[in-house]
């Protein structure tokens, strides 16, 4: 292969790799500017990508771009893009005072369940009553 068909190869990898990322779907957060108004938009699985626009709309057509020259820097470089994050797992782990730890264990044995099904439960309660 001459060397200016290797080049071409390479660069249509690049163009392949940089695309494959680019169809995948990152969160956005938009926050609107306080005092100057417009907002920002900031794709937090790719580090630095911000931008901002005079409004939604904008912000997040200029987000796209950014977002567009983000990846095709990072590919380019040889670095690694992170792929988008699930934001949702369904896992949570955290620390209870041990008297509400206590208070959930027995609750889940009277009512026969398991203390994580109970803690659903117990969780659920609370978002109806709010």
């Amino acid at each position: 292969m001459s060397t200016k068909n290797k080049s071409q190869a390479k660069r249509k990898n690049l163009e392949n790799e940089i695309k494959k990322y680019l169809q995948l779907k990152y969160r956005i957060e938009m926050i609107p500017g306080k005092e100057e108004g417009g907002f920002v938009a900031i794709i937090p699985d790719l580090p630095g990508c911000i931008s901002q626009g005079e409004n939604e709309a904008e912000a997040l057509k200029m987000i796209a771009e950014a977002k567009a020259a983000w990846i095709k820097a990072t590919v380019e470089s040889g670095k690694e893009v992170p792929v988008p994050r699930d934001q949702f797992s369904g896992k949570l782990n955290i620390r209870i005072p041990k008297t509400l730890h206590q208070r959930l264990t027995l609750e889940s044995e009277r009512e026969g369940v398991s203390l994580n099904q109970e803690i659903i439960a117990a969780l659920e309660r609370g978002l109806v009553r709010a």
